[in-house]
């Protein structure tokens, strides 16, 4: 059901954005919605344990608001380069774990390995049993 009303929203949901942007030119803070990545955020954290994104957080919450907001000319000058370490740090611990670990065939057992496990990510996860003669009316039922 939920997915038959997607269609329907997806496709409205830019031209009222686009209207309204269009019919209300003095609210500035409605430039700054999109309604596609809105919608999309959802689905792209739907089935994952937010513990992936959630180390993210505090770090961009710290630069974008209080060094952006109290330091403008630091964060303007070292903002990018600061980004580009992290995800230079990212790939070298890669590297590191990988010739570390991963090709000498150690295992390390701890949390953050085993919580890929546990929930949805394990196991699927359903919320009513799939009935045996599937979804719908069967053949010949339709009237």
């Amino acid at each position: 059901m939920l997915t038959l009303i997607g269609f329907p929203v997806g496709f409205c949901l830019p031209i009222i954005f686009y209207f309204a942007k269009k019919h209300f030119t003095k609210q500035t803070w409605l430039r700054q919605i999109h309604p596609i990545p809105l919608i999309y955020g959802g689905i792209y954290w739907a089935p994952y344990n937010l513990t992936y994104q959630w180390p993210a957080l505090p770090i961009s919450v710290f630069s974008m608001l209080y060094l952006k907001k109290r330091f403008l000319a630091f964060w303007s000058r070292y903002n990018y380069t600061v980004s580009a370490a992290f995800s230079t740090a990212i790939a070298l611990s890669a590297v590191i774990i990988f010739f570390a670990v991963q090709i000498t065939d150690q295992e390390i057992s701890w949390w953050g390995n085993e919580v890929i496990y546990e929930g949805c990510e394990g196991t699927a996860c359903k919320n009513l049993p799939i009935p045996s003669g599937g979804f719908g009316p069967g053949l010949g039922e339709f009237k």
